[in-house]
């Protein structure tokens, strides 16, 4: 199984930014917690596979924000999750549009395909 530092690794080095520059969390959370969250911050009543929330502050590290994974999920599918949700820090957004989806999705299939590979 790939480690969480390697995916986002992939993550940076696809979006071009220093690795050594970047921070930020990646909480495994229960299917309840992702329920609360998802209820609390995005007004849905469901648990969900994964939730990010940026941040961005620039000072010597520039701190992306943190991704919430749902534990069930994360077991399934981790590098799929984590790629997704440090998208969604970099204000890629598939729900915006189909012209935005498409960006996104091609975007996480290359970092997939090269964490693969």
């Amino acid at each position: 199984m790939l480690s969480v530092e390697a995916i986002v690794a992939a993550c940076c080095k696809a979006l071009k930014l220093p690795r050594s520059g970047v921070e930020l969390s990646v909480n495994i959370v229960s299917p309840q917690k992702m329920r609360s969250l998802n209820k609390t911050y995005r007004g849905k009543d469901k648990p969900t596979d994964v939730l990010s929330f940026p941040i961005r502050v620039k000072h010597d590290i520039l701190y992306l924000g943190d991704i919430f994974i749902n534990r069930t999920d994360a077991k399934k599918n981790l590098p799929f999750l984590v790629v997704h949700g440090f998208l969604h820090l970099m204000d890629y957004d598939h729900e915006r549009s189909e012209r935005e989806e498409k960006i996104m999705f091609t975007l996480q299939d290359e970092i997939l395909s090269h964490l693969r590979n």
